[in-house]
């Protein structure tokens, strides 16, 4: 289950769970949570694709279905990108927020319809740093 506070600041922990999953039949592991990554790409080198594909990554690596807008086909404007990623932002429980979200205008944009939609919402490096704290102190046997 979700663990946060109203702010935003406490990150689901799903990954020990998940470690513990992915040993077991297919048929018996949880299907992962959806995240969907939020940061900004206007004005930045490479639109800040690589920390958006090195934190995808991160995330994936830990058993999470991540929705990165950075390997969205191109768009023509600002708000025709926005119409792609809203829609696919409602189809995760999860908004994690880059380095640099609150000078985006378009993560800014996409924290207000989380809210809305009553989405989780945390710092991304929050949510991998807090699955290594409970992988790392999980002591029981794996089944």
């Amino acid at each position: 289950m979700p663990v946060h506070s109203q702010d935003g600041t406490d990150a689901v922990v799903i990954c020990s769970e998940f470690a513990k999953a992915s040993n077991a039949a297919p048929s018996k592991a949880r299907a992962p949570q959806r995240i969907y990554l939020s940061g900004p790409m206007t004005g930045l080198p490479d639109f800040n694709y690589p920390a958006f594909n090195a934190e995808a990554a991160r995330l994936r690596a830990l058993g999470y279905h991540v929705e990165n807008p950075a390997e969205n086909p191109p768009q023509d404007s600002w708000e025709a990108y926005m119409a792609v990623c809203i829609p696919q932002m409602a189809t995760c429980d999860t908004i994690a927020q880059l380095p640099g979200w609150s000078e985006s205008r378009g993560a800014l944009r996409e924290r207000q319809e989380a809210v809305h939609l009553g989405m989780l919402i945390t710092p991304a490096a929050k949510i991998v740093a807090r699955c290594r704290e409970t992988v790392d102190s999980d002591d029981s046997p794996q089944t």
